[in-house]
């Protein structure tokens, strides 16, 4: 999972000096760790010029714009292909605390084998339960997490 997501990280910067502060999240992120097969992708912006430029590379990149999805802040993509989704790339503004906390829960959980078997676990016997239950569970988790 880190090539694809390496070579979709030097995708979105091509031609742009580097414009975009990128991250790997999410359990991909994690060795160790279970995870679907998508990687989430996170990008820090530094002001509303970044937001659209990145929205306008995005777009000629294969990725559809979601809104903020339920997450406020969040400028939220997806890319796949043939109803498959590959990448969900998640942008905040650099100054956003939800910026910073998905950055500390990876290194976090890369970290802590406790927490990571612990969020393991959740994963495994989260699987039955509805969209809702699983936010609010993972919710929970992340507090904990970001808690340490």
């Amino acid at each position: 999972m880190e090539m694809l997501y390496r070579y979709e990280e030097y995708e979105i910067n091509r031609d742009e000096d580097r414009l975009f502060n990128i991250s790997h999240v999410g359990s991909t992120a994690v060795s160790e760790l279970i995870a679907k097969p998508i990687i989430d992708i996170l990008v820090g912006i530094s002001d509303e010029d970044g937001r659209e430029k990145l929205k306008q590379k995005l777009s000629t990149i294969g990725y559809d714009y979601k809104g903020e999805n339920g997450i406020k802040g969040r400028d939220y993509y997806i890319k796949g292909n043939k109803g498959l989704v590959f990448f969900h790339l998640h942008a905040f503004m650099i100054s956003d605390s939800a910026y910073t906390n998905h950055l500390e829960v990876v290194k976090r959980l890369q970290s802590n084998k406790t927490m990571r078997d612990k969020y393991a676990e959740y994963k495994k016997t989260s699987s039955l339960k509805t969209r809702e239950e699983y936010t609010e569970g993972k919710e929970n988790i992340m507090k904990e997490i970001l808690a340490g």
